[in-house]
């Protein structure tokens, strides 16, 4: 069946051979007895995922509004409002991991890294239009959910998590604007805030 030798030094290799095996053990499941093993099933239950849900403790929500009215004192901030610079943008798409999915723009990660010295301009020129508009495109709120099986009853929509695939250039707009988010907040954080921090 897979051959795997727990001497393998290429990873690509090793997510290959597990990609392979993970398909063999699904191809060979009896869909057609099963009506949760349907396609709308599963676009139902991934479409409502990430929907809002009012929460019932609403003290974060005050202390969030009440941050946010503190963000208005600090009015021109150099990291944070200065307009977004080549070297930043450079720098998040140098970063930009390979071997991925694209998302809905098709544009995978290896076209951005290679054409970074042609559209580098361009995209900080773009970039730099959104951030001073406020106007986020409509279109890079779009992505693609795969699900990813997370065991139990194969059938059963619920044992699979969506992970969304995003659109490139959405996302390096997003990794600048986080850079400068972190670098702003660093000294805002307390120093026993040691949890969910990059």
């Amino acid at each position: 069946m897979f051959e795997f030798s727990i001497n393998t030094i290429n990873p690509q290799e090793f997510w290959k051979l597990l990609k392979e095996a993970n398909s063999y053990t699904h191809t060979n499941i009896n869909t057609s007895s099963n009506d949760n093993f349907q396609p709308k099933n599963f676009m139902k239950h991934f479409q409502y995922e990430g929907d809002w849900k009012e929460p019932e403790n609403k003290t974060h929500i005050e202390e969030i509004e009440n941050f946010l009215s503190d963000l208005n004192n600090y009015k021109d901030n150099d990291i944070t409002d200065k307009p977004i610079t080549i070297t930043e943008v450079k720098r998040v798409i140098k970063s930009l991991k390979v071997g991925k999915s694209c998302g809905p723009d098709l544009i995978l990660n290896e076209i951005i890294k290679t054409s970074c010295p042609v559209i580098g301009k361009s995209v900080t020129i773009l970039f730099n239009l959104i951030f001073s508009s406020g106007f986020y495109p409509e279109t890079w709120l779009n992505s693609y959910i795969a699900p990813l099986f997370k065991g139990g009853d194969p059938l059963d929509p619920n044992n699979y998590r969506g992970i969304s695939l995003l659109n490139g250039v959405a996302k390096i707009f997003s990794a600048v604007l986080n850079e400068r988010v972190m670098i702003y907040m660093e000294d805002k954080f307390s120093k026993f805030q040691f949890g969910f921090r990059p």
